[in-house]
């Protein structure tokens, strides 16, 4: 596994691993590691199913279903969320609608609030799709 700083801000690029396969405890390690050293952790070319996903996310603790978002959890993991800018039958799918949502920051109204937020772009377009 490599891991090298992006150069902005912050920020790191993870390279060499594969989410399909569960990590060693070695490279779960030097990922929470790199997250506390850049703050975020860009790592592509992944295709993870569900199941996937939610094995890395444990890397940084104890997954949560996103406690005021009922209606737009994936049907066959709750502790999924869909954020989607597409609309289906005049209605967006996803759970922040289908514009730009400004800032906030994830799980901070609960009592013991969320440290760590884990984003899978299924499709990404060529230039565009910043976040804020």
């Amino acid at each position: 596994m490599q891991i090298k700083p992006t150069g902005g801000a912050l920020g790191a690029d993870v390279s060499g691993v594969d989410l399909r396969e569960p990590l060693s405890a070695d490279s779960q390690s030097r990922l929470r590691e790199a997250f506390a050293e850049h703050a975020l952790l860009r790592i592509r070319s992944q295709q993870l199913s569900r199941d996937d996903l939610t094995r890395f996310s444990c890397c940084f603790g104890e997954p949560v279903e996103h406690p005021t978002n009922r209606r737009d959890r994936d049907p066959l993991n709750p502790l999924i969320t869909i954020i989607s800018n597409i609309e289906e039958n005049g209605r967006a799918i996803g759970a922040l609608g289908n514009a730009e949502l400004k800032f906030h920051a994830d799980l901070v109204f609960l009592h013991t609030p969320g440290s760590v937020s884990i984003l899978y772009c299924v499709e990404c377009p060529p230039t565009g799709g910043d976040t804020y």
